[in-house]
């Protein structure tokens, strides 16, 4: 039920210099010529949300929280996210072992320490180097892990710095997520037409009504990101975020996505979906929904296959086997 966005680039809000606004589909001229947006972000006031107060022991968490803690974010048994919505598409068994068995990997970690930089909110973190097999640095990672600390190498951590660099380096990028707004925005809204409540976390909500979420990636060519969006579920994510959004009354208007790559130079690309995508994420989600309903009906999570025995073709990229007989040298006989 995605709610359709009457803007169309640019990032229309009313700091922009008035040629953005031509961008957008509010736009109109007056009779002088002189432009006058009538963009949502114009006429809707920005969110005003008092953070909420923590629910009780047991109850649904509901509302918006300004400075939910990362873990207990991620962990909350009352509701569900857009990551675990993609995980159940893939196999439920897997979304069912993820809600009591959360992984991390070195990339994750990476990723989390360049958000940290970027917004200035984040779990904290350490760099430590020497021997991970050596008993001082195990005693080392365990002491910072334990007080809730993201523990990276030391040339990890110089990554994530040159990560942040780049993105607030880039104009575009830099204006979105350094505007007057909240970082790590959490969200709790009860979907009333699936009777679930969902969460989502901005890692960005400006105060002119644009969402932004970061994203690390490895690569950020502009030709390989519709497939990279696809592959990631971001479609999906995008959908989510701003239908939970509008179910907690949070004025969220635009979605942006701002990519950086992982790997030097770290190029910054950022991305707005348009409604083809959204549409297409809005439905990914209502086929998971579906599926996390008759799974938590039924008490069955099934995995890729579940009790089906697949027959495997080779993919279409592999060579067929009249090609590899055709690339045997003449007069080789068989052993």
């Amino acid at each position: 039920m995605t709610t359709k966005k009457p803007w169309v680039s640019g990032f229309c809000n009313t700091s922009n210099p008035p040629d953005s606004h031509q961008r957008c589909k509010g736009h109109r001229l007056a009779p002088s010529g002189a432009i006058a947006c009538a963009c949502v972000c114009h006429t809707t006031p920005p969110a005003s949300a008092t953070p909420a107060t923590e629910p009780t022991t047991g109850a649904p968490r509901l509302g918006v929280y300004d400075a939910l803690d990362e873990a207990a974010y991620h962990s909350d048994p009352t509701s569900i996210s857009a990551s675990g919505m993609k995980t159940l598409l893939k196999s439920p068994a897997h979304f069912k072992h993820g809600l009591t068995h959360p992984q991390e990997s070195a990339a994750m970690s990476l990723g989390t320490v360049a958000h940290t930089i970027i917004l200035g909110t984040g779990p904290g973190y350490v760099a430590i180097e020497g021997n991970r097999n050596r008993n001082d640095v195990k005693a080392a990672i365990a002491a910072a892990e334990a007080q809730g600390k993201v523990v990276l190498k030391p040339e990890q951590l110089k990554a994530a710095e040159r990560m942040a660099d780049a993105v607030l380096s880039h104009k575009k990028a830099a204006r979105l997520l350094a505007s007057p707004g909240r970082s790590e925005v959490s969200v709790f809204a009860r979907d009333p037409m699936h009777d679930v409540i969902r969460r989502c976390r901005w890692d960005r909500l400006g105060n002119n009504g644009i969402g932004v979420d970061l994203k690390t990636a490895h690569n950020v060519d502009p030709a390989a990101l519709p497939k990279h969006i696809i592959d990631f579920g971001y479609d999906l994510s995008a959908a989510w975020y701003l239908d939970t959004s509008e179910w907690a009354e949070l004025a969220v208007d635009a979605f942006a996505l701002v990519f950086v790559e992982s790997a030097e130079p770290h190029n910054v690309v950022v991305v707005e979906l348009d409604d083809e995508f959204l549409e297409r994420g809005a439905a990914l989600a209502e086929k998971a929904l579906r599926r996390h309903r008759e799974c938590t009906d039924s008490g069955h999570w099934p995995g890729y296959a579940d009790d089906d025995v697949l027959r495997l073709a080779p993919p279409r990229w592999s060579d067929t086997a009249d090609q590899i007989l055709l690339t045997i040298p003449e007069g080789t006989t068989a052993a």
